[in-house]
């Protein structure tokens, strides 16, 4: 009996990251992530300020400080941390197709909503990550 326990106990940590990497590719597919990649491939990470935690929803999926920002003259490069990169590769999307649905407000924070791909999937940036990619947002309309 103890030997049955024991070797099941030896499979507990595939099976565990079975289950954490099939999650992930479920919300990315969820999120329009690979869509979106398959389109605009990433390629090398170009050099520049990078956002991090100004992500709060890709695609109606919460994002918790995963999805890092790149604003570029040629585009917006997008990443994510190491751990959740499995469906998830970067994405490079010219300005041109990133496009500003909404800003809404509650109290002190302010989102905005973000159209990408012409539709492809959305992204929610908190007020300070929006403000360092308005420079190079297509005929961006005043927000306050």
């Amino acid at each position: 009996m103890r030997e049955i326990i024991f070797r099941n106990q030896l499979w507990m940590p595939f099976v565990l990251l079975a289950a954490f990497l099939a999650i992930g590719a479920l919300l990315s597919e969820v999120s329009r992530w690979p869509r979106l990649a398959a389109r605009f491939p990433g390629g090398a990470r170009p050099s520049g300020p990078v956002l991090c935690g100004q992500v709060t929803n890709v695609g109606g999926i919460g994002d918790r400080r995963i999805t890092y920002l790149i604003p570029t003259s040629q585009g917006l490069y997008m990443y994510v941390t190491w751990a959740f990169r499995f469906r998830r590769s970067p994405i490079m999307l010219p300005w041109s197709e990133v496009e500003v649905l909404s800003s809404r407000r509650f109290l002190l924070w302010q989102r905005h909503d973000l159209s990408l791909g012409k539709g492809v999937t959305t992204i929610t940036v908190k007020d300070e990550g929006f403000r360092a990619l308005a420079p190079f947002l297509p005929a961006t309309p005043s927000h306050s």
